[in-house]
């Protein structure tokens, strides 16, 4: 999961630089604003897509995942450690983390909250396809959803109300809140606070442009003379915005871009198959020096896909199937360990480090153990994990629909040798 949060962080900073550098003067509004909305989602997104290598490719579909085997040797000894998380750092984490959501989470009700005690003691007028708030002795203008909000004190109120229209019609509020909704998500991250600012200012280029096609010249110098006030929530469109104000003026009285920039736009592909490419980096094909660093924690095997599971013996008394999964695993857990050949770290001269090994094994509809396969570092470590593994005891097989079926698994072993 830190991987994926860091690849999210890095692919949104790579977007976010590639539009500030090359995108952000243009004046294709509508481009930038889908580009945006586009690469946020798309860097969450991809470290997410299926890897182009795992390690058990090439196996057969529909294998169940059994919690990890980890042997570690020293002197001659070995032990089994629980395949869990280490619970104290791990909660620490986790609590942090969440005491970030809860206060962002906190920050936006509060925001919410002012807009909903505005809309609740203005004066309300509804129009064809918006409703007004009137806000007494106030200059405010902002919109949000379906709602204009305007001070009584505001002066050129057609001119503003056809500007605010342009965000309701285009749904720019939503924009807003799919920000708003990663800022909680992901609090520790700042590049969502740096996207939903530069989209608040294309929001305001944008309606900008379409009043401009409406109101003369005027509105320019309106927006220069007028008396600013604004309220302090990220996710509404704000008319007055102190910061965007020069800028607002720059791009409506700059020339539009020539069309055959939008070419830039077609640059963003590479930026993508890099990305793609650095996520399945990671998951690539093994050599004998490397195994990839798989961890697989579970504490409840998934055996949903039978009615009733492979039984190992001596849990047969257990009529539960959740306890019998658990001893299931353990009993294997176990088993493996206590019969490891674990010399071979003396015999192979193996040097210290984890040395990860993959295996895959079915129980057939006999309750035999077949089709035993195994990947890691070295051979005759697969040699020993498909040597131990054949060992297993017959199994009650698992049934489904009131017929024996042949069940996969695949099981991971970390062999640790210490100094």
């Amino acid at each position: 999961m830190i991987k994926i949060l860091v690849l999210t962080i890095g692919f949104q900073g790579i977007f976010y630089l590639f539009y500030r550098i090359l995108l952000s003067k243009e004046t294709f509004y509508t481009l930038n604003r889908f580009y945006l909305l586009t690469t946020s989602f798309l860097a969450i997104l991809i470290p997410f897509i299926p890897k182009i290598y795992s390690p058990f490719n090439g196996f057969a579909s529909g294998i169940i995942p059994l919690p990890e085997v980890l042997i570690t040797w020293q002197h001659n000894d070995f032990s089994i450690v629980s395949s869990s998380f280490p619970m104290v750092g791990f909660s620490i984490l986790v609590w942090i983390y969440l005491l970030g959501v809860a206060g962002m989470s906190l920050l936006f009700v509060r925001k919410f909250y002012k807009l909903y005690h505005l809309i609740k003691k203005g004066r309300k007028e509804r129009k064809k396809t918006f409703i007004l708030v009137n806000i007494p002795d106030s200059s405010s203008v902002f919109s949000f959803l379906h709602y204009i909000f305007m001070g009584d004190l505001v002066v050129q109120k057609e001119a503003i109300l056809t500007h605010e229209m342009v965000h309701i019609n285009h749904k720019h509020s939503w924009d807003l809140l799919w920000f708003e909704f990663q800022k909680i998500i992901f609090w520790f991250n700042p590049f969502p606070y740096l996207y939903q600012r530069n989209i608040s200012m294309l929001h305001e280029f944008i309606a900008d442009k379409e009043t401009l096609k409406h109101e003369d010249k005027q509105y320019i110098n309106y927006l220069l003379n007028a008396v600013f006030h604004v309220e302090d929530v990220s996710f509404i469109n704000q008319f007055y915005h102190n910061s965007f104000l020069k800028k607002r003026i720059i791009m409506m009285t700059k020339n539009n871009s020539s069309a055959w920039k939008q070419v830039k736009y077609v640059a963003v592909i590479p930026l993508l198959v890099v990305m793609l490419f650095s996520c399945s980096q990671t998951e690539q094909k093994p050599n004998v020096q490397t195994i990839p660093d798989v961890q697989v924690t579970i504490d409840g095997v998934p055996f949903s896909s039978v009615d009733q599971v492979p039984i190992y013996p001596g849990c047969e008394s257990l009529t539960n199937q959740e306890e019998q999964k658990k001893c299931f695993s353990k009993s294997i857990q176990q088993f493996v360990a206590q019969k490891f050949n674990i010399k071979l770290a003396q015999t192979l001269d193996l040097k210290p480090g984890k040395k990860r090994i993959f295996v895959l094994f079915y129980i057939d509809s006999n309750g035999n153990i077949t089709k035993v396969k195994a990947r890691a570092p070295h051979k005759k470590l697969e040699e020993e994990a498909k040597r131990v593994v054949k060992l297993l005891p017959k199994m009650t097989p698992g049934m489904e629909n009131g017929t024996r079926v042949t069940v996969k698994y695949a099981l991971p072993i970390t062999f640790v040798v210490e100094e």
